[in-house]
């Protein structure tokens, strides 16, 4: 799985161990006293001292630590903080020969609280003239020096007609300072546009689709398109709006690519709550 920024390694433990220093809980704590902390819980030495301190202020950056004092600084958890800091998020689809979407999705991420027993991974809709898509999912694991082992099962449930949603529960509950790693991959068939003339009926507009939620604070995000076709015209789009309607959306276009390539990859480190689109344009033609 491909990773970048701060939290590849080590130092993904060592934010797991820092989080789960109850002395954050009471107050500010110097790296100091937190670096002592670890070593008495731990025989091993994990990292350097500047991965550690590093460590520090990549969770003040991403708003999960608050820090007071220039000089060696203070600690202490943001009362703001989210559930959960995603590390990773990758989303890869492909579009087959017979326009069938199958797409793999794996992350992991960090609970930045305790006692949180579920945690919904997707939402899967579509139109009545649509098929369901098929899930599968992968063995999702609780790692982390904060983890205490139990066990993660998925619930996959229809909550209404035409949506599935697709959960994670924790039993026991998550702590906090532990990490999640889950993935799951979807089939669905018949589900692209042929031709720009097939979206424009379909969906009344000419661009294709693909998009990737962020909705916690995130470190890294990936987002790769395979077209089975060679498409008219692809781009990057992001839109801040909660839900997605389609046309006449209120987003922005970040990147676009070049005409011909054949696989459409785009990553953000540090990237806003938002939703980022893959969209293209289909040939003209079936």
């Amino acid at each position: 799985m491909p990773m970048r920024g701060c939290f590849r390694g080590v130092r993904t433990l060592l934010a797991s161990y820092v989080l789960s220093d109850t002395s954050l809980c009471a107050g500010y704590v110097s790296a100091a006293s937190l670096r002592r902390n670890y070593l008495r819980r731990n025989r091993t030495k994990l990292g350097r001292l500047c991965e550690f301190n590093q460590t520090l202020d990549a969770l003040v950056t991403h708003g999960i630590l608050k820090a007071k004092g220039d000089v060696n600084p203070f600690y202490t958890l943001n009362p703001d903080r989210p559930d959960f800091f995603t590390l990773y998020l990758r989303k890869k689809v492909r579009v087959s020969p017979g326009y069938h979407r199958s797409m793999a999705l794996h992350a992991r991420l960090i609970a930045l609280r305790s006692n949180i027993g579920e945690y919904e991974t997707g939402t899967f809709a579509w139109l009545s003239w649509q098929y369901k898509p098929s899930v599968v999912v992968r063995r999702p694991r609780r790692l982390g020096l904060a983890s205490s082992g139990g066990n993660i099962r998925w619930k996959i449930q229809d909550t209404e007609r035409n949506s599935l949603r697709v959960n994670l529960v924790f039993d026991p509950p998550l702590r906090m300072g532990e990490i999640v790693e889950y993935g799951f991959y979807t089939w669905t068939r018949e589900y692209y546009a042929r031709s720009r003339a097939d979206a424009l009926e379909r969906f009344g507009e000419e661009w294709v689709r693909e998009g990737l939620l962020v909705r916690n604070e995130t470190e890294f995000i990936e987002l790769v398109v395979v077209p089975h076709r060679k498409y008219q015209t692809a781009r990057v789009d992001v839109d801040a709006q909660e839900s997605f309607t389609k046309p006449g959306w209120n987003g922005r276009t970040l990147k676009t690519f070049e005409t011909g390539e054949d696989t459409l990859v785009w990553s953000c480190h540090h990237p806003e709550t938002a939703r980022y689109f893959i969209a293209w344009i289909p040939p003209t033609e079936e």
